[in-house]
């Protein structure tokens, strides 16, 4: 196993509770990816939100080996997943109760209060297809529809699935009010998708957030990764860390060895790669061996966009953002993403996510002190727009600047400790040539759906997690993509 971030180690447990003897190979000094939370004096932070919203992915894993979840890490359900703060002054709690969330909505607008049933069944329907799509398609390259044809769920998800609509024209058929369809269109775009291109079904992502609610773990990201490297200790998964993975090498086209630096050369007739997809194929292989379609279903992919993002320590909270997330909309989606999206240059008034780790965890930051963690939309990397140390800066100084013209009390006097990660340094931390951290954007029907296979057809014996089975970011698609690698490298291995 290549790679020990949440997708690595969920393929390693799945293997190792099949019956294999699993290594895993983490070429930084402490496994644990994207889990793993970083800390700037006595300010922590962590990248990614500390809200899960599939537990019961997670409790899966556990469960496929015979333990329960709730033994190794205590979760809260959490009543609202974010806060909405607009320009005009007025907040919006997406509650994760379908029926809360509806009283919500009719504060602003009596009328969208009454809709959100209606979108509710639209985009619930919409995601339980979308999961038995995610079931079953990573083992049949065509979705499995002839095996699923009796799942009532995915028949009558189908024709939404399919449909030629695009994602933000059709919430105007359920609201009204532009803050409830922004709302509303949250999802889709913080999964890096254009949602004025993306297809309608994107709105499964909406449905996902309801089905299960928002939870977070005691003890943030850390601690869901204390228990899975608890989880592996107990299934004796050897993780070896400081260990950088080189060369995948074959022997008449199948898996055989992997080699590389900070460990001995490993015998194996499975290898599987949990770093960012279109980097390792081109990386791990000869290039003779390099596998020229997957590749080439990569380079017709388009990338999602990237992100700036921003560590701040500051003396004290700002008021509008005590809330465990806040997301401060842009005035114009459209406007913003057809610079993101079309010009590929980052935008003037940009959308905000903004994380308060304080609010769920009293040890983020020291005693009347807040730690923030700021994201905001970039283009990925391209000859239109050159990241350099002056652009990083110019786009953190637009970003702060934005924050204080909308009511956040952040003075350059009161941030005490500041990271800030652009574009080009996210792509030297993942691999990802583009800088992004989705992988591929989901524009139409088909990148969606008809992802690349955790299989790799040309390659008996090599897997892959990321950008394979799910689109989109979280601990839950990273532990669903690792398990149905680690499945399928199974399944191949008997």
């Amino acid at each position: 196993m290549i790679g020990s971030g949440p997708g690595g180690l969920s393929a390693a447990v799945s293997l190792a509770v099949r019956g294999a003897r699993v290594v895993v190979l983490e070429s930084e000094s402490e496994p644990g990816g994207r889990l793993r939370s970083s800390r700037l004096g006595d300010f922590r932070f962590e990248p990614w939100p500390p809200v899960l919203t599939d537990p019961s992915t997670l409790a899966k894993l556990f469960a496929s080996s015979d333990f329960r979840l709730s033994d190794f890490v205590s979760l809260k359900r959490l009543p609202s997943l974010r806060r909405f703060r607009f320009g005009d002054g007025s907040e919006l709690d997406f509650r994760a109760d379908p029926v809360e969330c509806a009283e919500e909505v009719a504060k602003l607008s009596a009328a969208d209060g009454e809709a959100v049933p209606r979108y509710y069944r639209y985009a619930n329907r919409l995601h339980e297809a979308v999961l038995r799509h995610q079931e079953v398609r990573p083992y049949e390259p065509w979705g499995g529809i002839g095996s699923c044809a009796s799942s009532l769920s995915f028949l009558a998800g189908l024709p939404a699935m399919a449909s030629p609509r695009r994602a933000a024209p059709l919430i105007g058929k359920f609201f009204e009010d532009e803050r409830v369809r922004r709302m509303f269109l949250e999802f889709p775009f913080e999964m890096s998708m254009p949602v004025h291109r993306a297809p309608a079904m994107v709105h499964f992502a909406v449905g996902r957030e309801w089905h299960s609610g928002g939870w977070y773990a005691d003890g943030g990201n850390e601690a869901i990764l204390a228990a899975m490297l608890r989880l592996c200790n107990l299934l004796n998964i050897k993780i070896i860390t400081g260990a950088r993975a080189e060369r995948v090498v074959l022997k008449n086209g199948r898996v055989r060895r992997v080699t590389g630096t900070g460990f001995r050369s490993l015998a194996t007739s499975i290898a599987v790669c949990n770093s960012d997809a279109e980097t390792t194929c081109a990386s791990l292989f000869a290039k003779a061996e390099r596998p020229k379609q997957l590749l080439k279903q990569f380079r017709k992919s388009p990338p999602a966009n990237s992100r700036l993002v921003i560590h701040l320590g500051l003396e004290k909270t700002p008021e509008n953002l005590s809330a465990h997330w806040t997301v401060l909309p842009s005035a114009s989606l459209r406007g913003e993403l057809q610079q993101l999206d079309k010009w590929g240059v980052p935008t003037a008034d940009p959308s905000i996510s903004v994380v308060n780790h304080g609010a769920l965890h009293s040890d983020a930051a020291p005693n009347g002190h807040c730690s923030l963690t700021i994201t905001v939309a970039q283009p990925p990397i391209s000859d239109r727009y050159r990241w350099t140390d002056k652009t990083a800066l110019d786009a953190r100084n637009r970003v702060l600047e934005a924050l204080r013209n909308r009511g956040a009390e952040i003075d350059e006097e009161t941030i005490l400790e500041e990271q800030v990660y652009s574009p080009a340094e996210i792509a030297a931390l993942s691999g990802n040539r583009y800088g992004t951290l989705e992988g591929m954007a989901g524009r139409s029907v088909r990148t969606t759906l008809f992802r690349p296979l955790p299989r790799v057809r040309e390659l008996p014996g090599f897997y892959l997690v990321s950008d394979c089975s799910h689109p989109g970011p979280g601990v839950s698609n990273a532990v669903s993509a690792g398990m149905i690698a680690g499945a399928c490298a199974a399944e191949d291995a008997k």
